[in-house]
């Protein structure tokens, strides 16, 4: 019915009112509204981080678009050819290595966030919108959802998962160009440890091994120091600076450093672990 429904309102939008191109939103985590979306013949084309508001605060969107052509394909039956990366998985996996355990996010890791979001120095370099509980509980919910095969989130635990000690994602994924983003923040208490160093090593691996990517690129702010420890010690070379690329928490538009580590570079040494992000 309600794909029916959004494949009329298209036709009305492209006959009637000579539109070429109809637009569809809605928040990751909203599956529902993307299988309606995407049999009536929407094609998804990414995530637009922060890119809606509900109830004052800002949440993930999922985009897409549907061409004439996308209509007509939908409505004879076929559906659009969109790639993806090879072995790119649409639930979420779970990742172990010597110290730590990376885990799916859970609704009882809200607590967890709003600490992170609270603390001044993830404040600064990894600022989030989570003003309450209510708003972890959402991001926790999020950051489970890995279904758009453009993101995926790990908790950082303690072995035993009695502790969360941080976080570590791959975003921004390009299928065509077998590209991604990695990002990281350890809480207060887990800084200084190599955590952080030892879980990108294991997200990398995974990704190097168990997917088709080929480059992964990672940036930090010139004056954050740590991080950029953190991603040598994890084998991504040093590309250069992007200047006043990226405003951060203390209102400043940052010059930031650009890593990336490609399949085919070598393994890190373990030697120089340590850092907070």
């Amino acid at each position: 019915m309600a794909r029916d429904v959004a494949r009329r309102l298209a036709r009305w939008a492209f006959d009637d009112l000579g539109l070429a191109r109809v637009r569809w939103a809605a928040y990751v985590g909203n599956t529902a509204s993307r299988k309606v979306a995407e049999s009536a013949g929407f094609v998804i084309e990414g995530t637009a981080r922060q890119g809606l508001v509900q109830r004052g605060v800002r949440r993930d969107a999922w985009l897409g678009s549907m061409l004439p052509a996308d209509l007509a394909r939908a409505e004879a039956g076929g559906s659009a050819h969109v790639r993806k990366i090879q072995g790119w998985p649409t639930e979420p996996v779970q990742l172990r290595s010597d110290r730590l355990l990376l885990r799916p996010s859970r609704g009882d890791d809200a607590p967890a966030l709003l600490a992170y979001a609270q603390d001044p120095l993830a404040g600064i370099w990894d600022p989030e919108e989570t003003p309450d509980l209510d708003a972890a509980r959402d991001r926790a919910r999020r950051r489970a959802d890995w279904s758009s095969g453009d993101i995926a989130v790990w908790v950082i635990a303690d072995p035993a998962d009695t502790a969360i000690w941080g976080g570590i994602q791959i975003f921004d994924v390009d299928a065509p160009s077998l590209c991604a983003v990695t990002g990281y923040g350890l809480m207060p208490e887990a800084r200084g440890s190599g955590y952080a160093a030892e879980a990108l090593r294991t997200v990398t691996a995974w990704a190097f091994t168990e997917t088709s990517l080929h480059r992964i690129a990672l940036m930090h702010a010139v004056g954050n120091a740590a991080s950029c420890a953190v991603a040598t010690a994890s084998g991504y070379q040093l590309e250069g600076v992007m200047r006043q690329s990226h405003r951060f928490g203390d209102g400043e538009l940052h010059d930031n450093h650009l890593h990336a580590r490609l399949r085919t570079d070598p393994a890190p040494s373990t030697a120089a672990d340590g850092a907070w992000s």
